[in-house]
């Protein structure tokens, strides 16, 4: 509400007035309205979206330092669990907005990584009975530690129609 003077007043009339209970009654009063659109709140992450790129392996901490503002830096730390694709969505609190923002992650980790250096093992003609020996060499190519265990495949089992148990 705006208030203005009423003509043929003066403003040393109302700056000399001792009584504090003077009233004007020549008063002009406007009232506005103010109409209009606006939009809500929102803050946006810069990069909305974090991708990986490459390989990592499971198990080792992966460091992605980003800037999502002029004012802050972050660091995000993860690990992988299971080798594969992983996609997630990290919901982050802003402070003073009334819902959080979502950065999505990408990242691609792989285990441990087994070579065998022959492809199939060749025992040749044996007697029934006859025991034979053979070597084979298992290399780790990657950082982490790796555990493997040999048995005859199902294909196989089923190829002689046996079933193999599991002590």
């Amino acid at each position: 509400m705006l208030e203005g003077e009423a003509p043929g007043l003066s403003r040393l009339d109302l700056e000399n007035s001792k009584d504090p209970s003077y009233c004007m009654d020549d008063v002009i009063v406007l009232e506005i309205e103010v109409k209009g659109s606006v939009e809500p709140f929102q803050v946006l992450l810069e990069p909305y979206a974090l991708i990986i790129p490459g390989e990592n392996y499971i198990g080792i901490n992966v460091k992605k330092n980003f800037k999502p503002s002029e004012v802050e830096d972050f660091e995000l730390n993860f690990t992988g669990g299971v080798p594969g694709l992983t996609s997630q969505n990290l919901l982050c609190e802003i402070k003073d907005s009334p819902s959080p923002v979502v950065l999505h992650i990408e990242a691609a980790f792989k285990g441990p990584a087994l070579v065998i250096d022959v492809s199939a093992l060749q025992f040749g003609l044996l007697r029934l009975g006859q025991k034979a020996t053979n070597f084979i060499q298992i290399r780790n190519l990657s950082p982490l530690p790796a555990t493997w265990a040999m048995k005859e495949s199902q294909a196989s089992l089923q190829e002689r129609r046996e079933d193999q148990t599991e002590p």
